[in-house]
């Protein structure tokens, strides 16, 4: 009799254990994986692990007949990477039970500002902002509906856009918003990708500076006075933007010139024109005024919609009136012409007011003796026909008339007198 005996031994097996498709993992860079675990039995009493290429920074250990694999990766990367493994069983002399898988790590994205380009910006408004560009890499392809903001809470900015270009986030154009008062625009920019990952935001902000304003209150720009005279007070207003004045500017037959006595003050937020021109002037002279505001200013310290007023003060020049020629005062006998007296008009005067005759402080005429206009000339001339008994003397007054101010109250009106004494003739 003979014996003998065949030992069968079981095969060597490896089984994971932890939930399905753990051993295929995607994560995202910097985070932990969901562990992995893997159980070995039969003829497996032990099991070998190792990467494929580089250690992600995770740990696999055996304790009994289990095998885990976790912990938090430790790759900062710029673009999707894949880590596979191979476990290995040891134990009987039976073939080894192998087991593999892979972990797929993704980028978290990323997005910067692009060199040169200025992501807060202070410009006037209807200004074309200067362009600026983010550029999005690692796990960002594009972007959420931008977020525009201000003091007051959500907002737009028409006329401003922000669009992919390729992989740059460029933010450009001109806005279109009417402001009052300086506001600042605040724009949020999240990512968006292919994966899940981090998202990044940025901001930055466009402040929209006001543009200039100033208005007239008093509805008087454009004056006529008489020289010597205050003009009527001018008021203008300044608002937005506009917040001083630059020196202004008096013109004269379109070269520069001053206004003397007449004064052009900032007083709290208006700009007051007042006083009285002290100049001498011999005939109807313009003066413009121009004011240019001051206030906010953008790129390259350009005034934001700087505005500019005129108007005009006319002087008016006082009325002269001169004796030409003759005697102002004379004696002559009754029905005897008197010699011509002549005055000269000048300046603002260019006419006279009906002249008035007295004896004795009291009206009367003198028939016979004509005062005329002939040119710029006041002419008084002919023959007395009042009879008289007594010497009586008469004196004219000569109001001159022309240019006329504020109220159309006469520019300096000058009068002149003078007497025509009539001798009677002699009685027997």
């Amino acid at each position: 009799t003979v014996t003998g005996s065949i030992t069968v031994l079981p095969l060597q097996k490896i089984k994971l254990t932890s939930a399905a498709n753990t051993d295929s993992q995607t994560i995202c860079e910097q985070t932990s994986i969901t562990d992995i675990q893997y159980t070995i039995s039969d003829g497996a009493t032990s099991a070998a692990f190792a990467w494929n290429t580089a250690n992600p920074g995770l740990t696999a250990g055996i304790s009994g007949t289990v095998l885990t694999i976790s912990g938090t990766t430790n790759l900062n990367l710029t673009s999707a990477q894949v880590y596979g493994y191979t476990i290995t069983t040891n134990g009987n002399t039976c073939s080894a039970a192998v087991a593999t898988g892979t972990i797929t790590i993704l980028p978290d994205h990323q997005i910067s500002l692009k060199v040169g380009s200025n992501k807060d910006q202070s410009i006037c408004e209807n200004t074309a902002i200067a362009t600026i560009t983010y550029t999005l890499s690692e796990g960002a392809t594009d972007f959420a509906t931008p977020v525009w903001t201000t003091a007051l809470g959500p907002a737009t900015l028409p006329g401003v856009n922000i669009t992919l270009v390729g992989s740059e986030v460029v933010i450009a154009g001109t806005p279109t918003t009417d402001v009052p008062t300086d506001t600042t625009y605040i724009y949020t920019i999240l990512t968006t990708g292919l994966n899940t990952c981090v998202a990044k935001t940025v901001t930055g902000s466009i402040e929209l500076l006001a543009d200039h304003q100033i208005s007239l209150d008093t509805a008087n720009n454009n004056q006529s006075v008489c020289e010597n005279t205050a003009i009527a007070t001018i008021t203008y207003t300044l608002t937005e933007g506009a917040t001083s004045f630059t020196t202004p500017v008096w013109t004269k037959e379109g070269v520069v010139s001053t206004l003397n006595g007449v004064n052009i003050t900032l007083v709290g937020s208006q700009v007051v024109i007042a006083g009285t021109p002290t100049t001498n002037v011999t005939t109807n002279t313009t003066y413009i005024f121009s004011i240019s505001t001051q206030g906010t200013t953008g790129f390259g310290g350009a005034p934001c919609g700087a505005k500019t007023v005129t108007g005009s003060i006319v002087l008016l020049p006082d009325h002269q009136i001169s004796l030409l020629s003759g005697s102002n005062d004379q004696s002559i006998c009754e029905n005897t012409a008197i010699a011509t007296i002549t005055y000269t008009l000048s300046e603002g005067a260019n006419n006279f007011t009906t002249p008035i005759w007295t004896i004795g402080g009291v009206a009367t005429t003198l028939p016979g003796v004509n005062i005329s206009l002939v040119g710029s000339q006041i002419v008084i001339a002919g023959t007395p026909t009042t009879n008289v008994t007594t010497d009586t003397t008469y004196i004219y007054t000569i109001s001159s008339a022309g240019t006329a101010g504020l109220g159309a109250i006469s520019c300096g009106a000058k009068t002149v007198t003078g007497s025509i004494e009539l001798s009677a003739d002699h009685q027997i």
